[in-house]
C-alpha cells in the first residue's frame, strides 16, 4: 500500500468541508510545489549534460506517482 502525503491527505480532508473553494487554490499551489520540488531534485541528481532526460524522467515519476489533486 502506498504511503500518504500530507498533501494528499489535506485533499483528503477538504473534499469533506462544503466550502472549500478557498482551500482547493491552496492545495493547487501546494501541489505546484511539491512538483517543482521533484523536479529539482532530479535535475539536482544529474549532471548539465542530462537536465533534458532528468526534466523527463522526474514529469513522469510524479504523474505515475502523484495523480493531480
Amino acid at each position: 500500500m502506498k504511503q500518504q502525503t500530507g498533501l494528499e491527505w489535506l485533499v483528503k480532508e477538504a473534499n469533506l468541508l462544503e466550502n472549500n473553494g478557498w482551500l482547493r487554490s491552496l492545495i493547487q499551489i501546494a501541489n505546484a510545489i511539491d512538483k517543482q520540488n521533484i523536479i529539482d531534485a532530479w535535475e539536482d541528481g544529474n549532471d548539465n549534460d542530462h537536465k533534458e532526460i532528468a526534466l523527463d524522467f522526474s514529469n513522469k515519476y510524479y504523474n505515475k506517482t502523484f495523480k493531480e489533486i
